[in-house]
């Protein structure tokens, strides 16, 4: 069986207000380490725009969409969140993707 048969990815932007990047770090920091701790966590990457340092793209994996809504609703994701709103220009935009497919099935770009 398939560990990642309901896995889920979670494309997460946002984009910060300018000056904002060394507050903002320390708040991700701060919500993976929490994010790391919750159930059905898999896995988290950030990336930042290298031609506008003020975007960032996260990328979670979660062992399915129940576990990320369990986080996304979160007592602790959400005081971080408030935090990070307070230095982002435009909401925060969600992606979420099955992460349903067979060995055969996978591809690499």
């Amino acid at each position: 069986m398939n560990v990642f048969a309901n896995a889920v990815r979670v494309l997460h932007h946002r984009r910060l207000a300018p000056g904002s990047e060394p507050v903002a770090k320390t708040i991700m920091k701060q919500m993976k380490e929490k994010a790391v701790s919750h159930e059905g966590f898999i896995t988290v990457e950030t990336l930042k725009d290298t031609k506008e340092p003020s975007s960032f793209v996260e990328i979670s994996t979660w062992a399915s969409e129940h576990y990320w809504e369990q986080w996304r609703n979160s007592k602790d994701r959400r005081e971080l969140d408030t935090l990070m709103k307070s230095i982002t220009t435009e909401e925060e935009h969600f992606v979420m993707s099955n992460w349903k497919f067979e060995e055969n099935e996978m591809f690499l770009l």
